[in-house]
C-alpha cells in the first residue's frame, strides 16, 4: 500500500513529525536591545550636535544603517555560543603565524618565502615611478618641463 492509495481514516498512515526550529527569544531580545541602544545613542549624539542641520548628518545616518549588522556580528562572535561565527566554533584551516601544533594546517607554513626584487625601468634613462617618464611639472633639478 502506498501513501497515494491510503485513505485519510486509515490507521496505518503515520504522518511525519514536522521539524520545529525554536526561536531563542533571549538572543532576539539581546540583539534588538543592543541595536536600539546603539541607534538611540547615535541619535542623541546627532541631536546634541545640531540635529538635521549638522553638516555631518548624511554620513552619520549612513553609519547608523550599519549598526544592526555590527550588532549581529558582535553578538554572534563573542556572546552567542551556538552561533556558527562564535570565536570558539570558528576553526579556520589557515595557518596561524607563530603557532605550532601536531596538525599540519595549524602550524607555520613550510613554503619558501619568495624574494622581492625591484623591477628595472621600461626605458633606458627614464626617471619616473615604475619606469614611466614624467611629463610636465618640475624636473628633478627644479626646472619646469613641458
Amino acid at each position: 500500500m502506498t501513501i497515494e492509495t491510503q485513505t485519510p481514516s486509515d490507521p496505518t498512515a503515520v504522518p511525519a513529525a514536522p521539524f520545529v526550529n525554536k526561536v531563542n527569544w533571549k538572543q532576539v531580545g539581546t540583539f534588538i536591545g543592543l541595536t536600539f541602544g546603539l541607534t538611540w545613542l547615535l541619535d542623541l549624539f546627532l541631536y546634541l550636535k545640531g540635529g538635521l542641520s549638522n553638516p555631518a548628518v548624511t554620513l552619520t545616518l549612513q553609519f547608523q544603517m550599519l549598526l544592526p549588522a555590527f550588532s549581529a556580528i558582535l553578538l554572534g562572535m563573542f556572546f552567542f555560543k551556538d552561533s556558527p561565527i562564535h570565536i570558539q566554533n570558528n576553526h579556520s584551516k589557515f595557518p596561524r603565524v607563530g603557532r605550532t601544533s601536531e596538525r599540519p594546517y595549524e602550524g607555520r607554513s613550510s613554503a619558501p618565502v619568495p624574494k622581492v626584487t625591484p623591477c628595472p625601468p621600461f626605458f633606458e634613462g627614464s626617471q619616473g615611478v615604475r619606469g614611466f617618464r614624467r611629463s610636465g611639472g618640475l624636473s628633478p633639478g627644479g626646472e619646469v618641463t613641458p
